[in-house]
């Protein structure tokens, strides 16, 4: 890449220091010398260009005879560099490696972890996933109390859930209440609680409960994962517009939409994707 082809000239690179701490104190030495195709150094006096973009750096000097150096001081980490020298007879480029300070390093690693938190936290639990606690056992055999299931929350916000997925929601008026006591002071605070139930029908199918069976625009549902059929009746129910029937599959031991009727659609915040916890238990979540 030194030589050019056509002319027959090349530039020698001699770089000193080719690792170099970015403090600001430590220089870089970079020596060229234009040659002919003979192998000498040409006697002529040349522009050379020197320029190192990730440092930030350009240089302009006067070839004489033996060659011309080029000098300057890393102020910032770039890790490996790569400088450039050129003629209007030849170019050629080299590389060196930037180090960072301790300083740097700290300040660098800090900076990944906090993005990283912001990424986490700020991006992908909001919009992404969430990880949930099963807090009773509403959703048996499927789901058990204590399990841990991470839900996808960007499948809702691209279309509407259908019947048969399990779904994460919170209902208005929900909360659970929390309390910890400390030596000097007793913090109370509330949180929404979480729901996950199946959902059974959507805004405008009608929903009736009768003979142990589920009814849905008046066809049976089967439901092979249930616990037990639901040991109750609930009259016909047509369902308005944007609004969802969520039913636990241990239907006799849930609180959901036979008690408190259609849930409005915005309260829907994730699909269960996966039980992730207990470990022997690990899968996708149908």
């Amino acid at each position: 890449m030194g030589t050019n082809q056509e002319t027959g000239f090349r530039i020698d690179v001699e770089v000193k220091t080719d690792a170099v701490v970015s403090d600001g104190a430590h220089e870089v030495s970079v020596k060229c010398i234009v040659r002919d195709k003979n192998g000498k150094s040409i006697r002529d006096e040349i522009p050379v260009n020197f320029s190192c973009p990730k440092q930030k750096v350009k240089d302009q000097k006067i070839s004489r005879p033996g060659g011309v150096t080029f000098k300057f001081k890393p102020r910032r980490p770039t890790g490996k560099t790569k400088i450039l020298v050129s003629t209007s007879l030849a170019a050629k480029e080299a590389f060196i490696f930037v180090k960072p300070t301790p300083a740097q390093y700290i300040r660098d690693l800090i900076q990944a972890v906090v993005l990283a938190f912001i990424i986490a936290f700020g991006l992908i639990r909001p919009f992404i996933l969430q990880t949930y606690y099963i807090p009773s056992g509403s959703m048996e055999p499927t789901l058990y109390e204590g399990d841990r299931v991470i839900g996808l929350m960007f499948p809702y916000r691209l279309r509407d859930p259908k019947p048969g997925e399990i779904a994460i929601f919170r209902r208005q008026g929900e909360y659970e209440h929390h309390l910890l006591r400390l030596p000097f002071h007793t913090f109370r605070w509330k949180t929404q609680t979480n729901f996950i139930k199946r959902v059974m029908a959507t805004g405008g199918d009608t929903v009736e409960i009768r003979d142990l069976t589920v009814y849905v625009n008046h066809k049976p549902i089967k439901e092979p994962y249930i616990m037990e059929p639901p040991m109750y009746d609930m009259p016909a129910l047509k369902l308005p517009a944007k609004t969802l029937f969520m039913m636990g599959d241990n239907r006799n031991n849930s609180n959901d939409s036979h008690l408190w009727g259609p849930l409005p659609r915005g309260k829907i915040m994730a699909k269960a994707w996966i039980r992730f916890w207990p470990l022997n238990r690990i899968r996708i979540i149908r």
